[in-house]
């Protein structure tokens, strides 16, 4: 029995080592089964009837078949998941085996195994069958699946590849053109074209492209900053670091909702688990295989998700409380933006605060806009710090009140390009509408551009 006790010791150490550092769960999840048989191992008579049971059960064609089977599941977890994960369900399996062939004998033993395995070859396979159709390309695109999202890499055209400055932009020279009109675009993914294949169909693209038409006399240049994940104080610094470098004669700076989470020094930023932590249903090492790209993990984490924080509307009320409690995000945002507008007013310079909608379903058909008191009180600090304010809001809403015709995806909430081309004839009105009509003369640019 020795042999045995040293076996099973070999057998925990492989699933401690393997699924290193332990959580307190999977500690758990490893000590029970691990513990029991170490118990029923240290008694001769139980350790006896453990290996009687064995002999007999694997003595028969079912009991042979059902312990084969189970390997194999406990190999197919550990390809699909991790090698960790494989040795914890083998761990339970031979532990409850050890349990039922010490109890009820071999002959339970045997049915049990097989039993066992088919319940498991029949899950796997409904779980094989359930993640194909969810990756079916038509499915896929509607619920936003890993494969789907990493597919827009693909699409995208790797215009920030061929910059030096890595910007979603054409331009990466900080000398500009006498005449030249130059808008400098700070914000997130909103601004960078999160979902828009093409970089001409973000809303900076087809600002330059309305103020061109509008203003045929006046070359204008539209510099893209925008970065997935921005927030305002990283947009501060963004200006502070780079922006300025590009000589603007107008600073636009997109807001969005969550753009109060945390931020920091070399543009850390926070995301919005921050806030809304992701319903996770496997430990994050055990999401390093193909188990971390499922379909049908993905679904269930999102559904799961959403009944923990509610729809949009809830989640737009969770964002204002965080706003209206002013702890440390907001100040940090408010002085981001007294930042850049004490910068802007030092250097003579215009700026526009561009703040964006969260689309929420049924927003067009409600009276109240469920993050209206974000955005007063983001227009409120703005005003002060000498920014003008365009909120597209009321804009969107009167264009097209079915706030999904604005959705990027069916699953992604980000503007398409109409919406970028609808958000960029509305700004180019506010600077035209709004901005000294000399800055768009020629002549007054080029001034302007001379040192």
């Amino acid at each position: 029995m020795a042999e045995l006790r040293a076996a099973w010791l070999v057998v925990g150490l492989l699933a401690v080592g393997l699924n290193w550092a332990l959580t307190p769960v999977i500690g758990l999840a490893i000590a029970i089964p691990w513990l029991g048989v170490m118990v029923m191992l240290r008694r001769q008579d139980t350790a006896a009837a453990m290996a009687r049971a064995w002999r007999g059960a694997l003595a028969t064609r079912a009991g042979r078949f059902g312990a084969a089977t189970l390997t194999l599941a406990a190999v197919g977890t550990a390809i699909i998941v991790s090698g960790g994960a494989g040795v914890l369900l083998a761990l339970w399996i031979i532990a409850a085996a050890c349990v039922v062939g010490t109890v009820w004998g071999p002959s339970a033993l045997g049915e049990q195994l097989v039993a066992w395995a088919l319940a498991l070859v029949a899950t796997g396979a409904s779980l094989l069958a359930a993640e194909g159709v969810l990756r079916l390309d038509s499915v896929a695109t509607r619920i936003g699946t890993p494969r789907a999202v990493d597919s827009w890499w693909q699409r995208y055209d790797p215009i920030w590849e061929r910059n030096v400055l890595g910007l979603r932009s054409p331009y990466e020279t900080l000398r500009k053109e006498e005449g030249v009109v130059r808008v400098v675009a700070l914000g997130d993914s909103f601004t960078w074209g999160d979902k828009i294949e093409q970089a001409d169909s973000t809303w900076t693209a087809q600002l330059e492209s309305e103020l061109a038409r509008r203003r045929p006399g006046t070359p204008v240049e539209v510099v893209n900053l925008g970065q997935k994940g921005f927030t305002t104080v990283n947009e501060a610094e963004m200006l502070r670091r780079v922006g300025w470098q590009f000589d603007p004669d107008i600073v636009v700076v997109q807001f969005y909702l969550n753009d109060i989470l945390p931020g920091g020094p070399n543009f850390e930023r926070g995301y919005s688990g921050w806030l809304f932590p992701r319903a996770w249903i496997l430990p994050e090492r055990y999401r390093s295989g193909h188990a971390g790209r499922s379909a049908l993990i993905h679904l269930i984490e999102s559904v799961l998700t959403a009944r923990r924080h509610g729809d949009r509307a809830a989640q737009a009320v969770a964002w204002t409380e965080v706003y209206q409690r002013r702890g440390p995000e907001w100040t940090a945002l408010a002085d981001a933006l007294t930042e850049m507008g004490s910068a802007a007013a030092e250097r003579g310079v215009p700026i526009v605060l561009l703040l964006f909608p969260d689309f929420i379903p049924g927003m067009g058909d409600s009276q109240d806009v469920p993050f209206a008191a974000i955005h007063e009180q983001v227009t409120r600090v703005a005003a002060d710090a000498g920014f003008t304010t365009l909120d597209l809001t009321p804009h969107f809403i009167r264009e097209n009140p079915d706030m999904q015709q604005w959705w990027a995806t069916p699953y992604d909430v980000h503007p398409n390009a109409a919406a970028a081309r609808f958000a960029a004839r509305r700004l180019a009105d506010h600077l035209l509408e709004s901005l000294d009509p000399a800055l768009w003369t020629p002549s007054v640019a080029a001034d302007s551009a001379r040192p």
